[in-house]
């Protein structure tokens, strides 16, 4: 995985707004009419946000005549996920170090 993209795919998931759209579309694709309901946002506010889980590839999009239809990109998620059980699995060294520092 690209380590920018997924520092980028993070800060988005850090917003609140971004966090909740991404909750409210694991169960479910919605439209764009639907997720205003549920936010309270503005329609250009809503875009914004959709544009942007858009370009991170953290949401997809289909056009079905005037509306937008979201659904969660369950493989992004997955290689987040799999990016960051690099973390959990890793096992710290236990050899002697080259630190001199007294403490």
């Amino acid at each position: 995985m690209d380590k920018l993209l997924f520092l980028r795919q993070l800060k988005a998931l850090s917003d609140p707004t971004k966090h909740k759209i991404c909750e409210l579309l694991k169960e479910k694709s919605l439209c764009a009419c639907e997720l205003l309901q549920d936010l309270h946002v503005t329609q250009p506010t809503l875009s914004h946000h959709m544009k942007m889980l858009e370009d991170l590839s953290l949401v997809t999009v289909r056009k079905q005549g005037t509306w937008n239809h979201y659904n969660l990109n369950k493989d992004s998620f997955a290689a987040i996920y799999d990016y960051w059980k690099q973390f959990v699995e890793a096992t710290p060294g236990s050899g002697p170090t080259n630190c001199k520092s007294k403490r």
